[in-house]
């Protein structure tokens, strides 16, 4: 078996996406403990719900970790060349468009109940989160086309629009949640330490992975 030289830039490259690979993994686990423990506690729920965002997205997970498992197989089992970008990195990407569509347009149906209707606050976080799936989409068919690392870099307009709607839509959400929680206070003692951890996951939910996207 003929021995493969990596660089040092390409170790860390294929370390990074061993370490995604890792974490990935570890929440898909918790993602699937938090659906169990969904259905578990909230068997009366409407079946739209079980099904758009625990059932679809729940399968878009499992797609998603598949395509992450097969791109480490190429690249350190096969030990494909670095220079070629693998088909299943570009599918991934296509399904984390997925996933986000249907997290985001799910937190913004939550923002248009708590504000009370307001169509034109939940316009502008719909589209934010529209213009980041057409983007992320744009993205993973031109990185398919080009096929090559080294000529990711001309596909520089849809990427930024990627990350800059996906913070702009995240943050939106999270500050719009938190907002509207706020005005819900009653006063009593029970009801807003409900509403804190309400407010808490908002946070860790929009802010967090808003954060994440510019980084």
């Amino acid at each position: 078996m003929a021995i493969v030289f990596r660089t040092r830039a390409e170790e860390i490259a294929l370390g990074m996406t061993l370490l995604g690979l890792f974490f990935s993994s570890v929440l898909y686990g918790l993602a699937l403990s938090q659906l169990y423990t969904y259905y578990k506690r909230f068997p009366r729920d409407p079946l739209s719900v079980k099904v758009l965002v625990c059932d679809l997205s729940s399968i878009l997970d499992t797609i998603s970790v598949i395509l992450e498992c097969h791109a480490c197989w190429y690249y350190l089992v096969t030990t494909g060349p670095m220079t070629l970008a693998v088909w299943s990195l570009n599918a991934e990407l296509v399904v984390s468009m997925f996933i986000s569509g249907i997290a985001e347009a799910f937190m913004t149906y939550r923002v248009w109940m708590l504000s009370g209707r307001q169509n034109i606050l939940t316009c502008g976080l719909l589209c934010f989160g529209l213009l980041h799936f057409i983007s992320g989409e744009i993205s993973a068919a031109e990185f398919l086309e080009l096929s090559r690392f080294a000529k990711f870099g001309s596909v520089k307009i849809p990427s930024v629009l990627r990350l800059g709607s996906a913070s702009l839509c995240d943050t939106g959400i999270a500050v719009s949640l938190c907002y509207f929680l706020q005005k819900k206070r009653t006063g009593y003692k029970r009801t807003d330490e409900i509403i804190d951890h309400l407010m808490l996951f908002s946070i860790n939910s929009g802010l967090i992975t808003s954060v994440a996207s510019i980084a």
